[in-house]
């Protein structure tokens, strides 16, 4: 958000000595909406020194949002990632907790699983050195 900020004070300084309304506050609202909307400085005034300040202010602009759509999208992503790997929290009650797996960890499941379903099935939750999908590949 800093850039964010020197981006506006800057701008809207250039524009208050370029343009002729040299009011500080309506050219840092002006670079504000150019900014924010690349659109807007379509109507600026159509000197050449105020229109190369207004598209410096709108490049600026586009990149700081697609800086941030960036950084959201890694986040989310990553977010993502974390829950296809296991790594949430589990919310439930009356499950089994299965402790390492190893080469008997397929049958105590398929004989838990056989226990639990006279009662309408239930969770099994297996904590494992191994990734959830490489351990979901082994039940499959």
């Amino acid at each position: 958000f800093g850039f964010t900020f020197i981006l506006i004070a800057f701008g809207g300084g250039m524009l208050a000595i370029l343009g002729d309304d040299r009011s500080i506050s309506n050219s840092a609202w002006t670079a504000w909406t150019y900014v924010a909307d690349p659109g807007t400085h379509a109507d600026c005034p159509e000197t050449l020194p105020i229109r190369m300040a207004s598209f410096t202010i709108t490049l600026g602009g586009m990149l700081v949002f697609a800086l941030m759509i960036g950084i959201i999208s890694d986040y989310l992503a990553e977010k993502v990632d974390d829950l296809k790997k296991g790594k949430s929290r589990i919310i439930d009650v009356d499950h089994t907790v299965i402790l390492g797996w190893n080469d008997k960890s397929l049958s105590i499941i398929q004989q838990v699983s056989l226990a639990n379903e006279s009662e309408g099935g239930g969770t099994i939750v297996v904590l494992a050195n191994d990734d959830k999908e490489t351990l979901e590949e082994r039940l499959a």
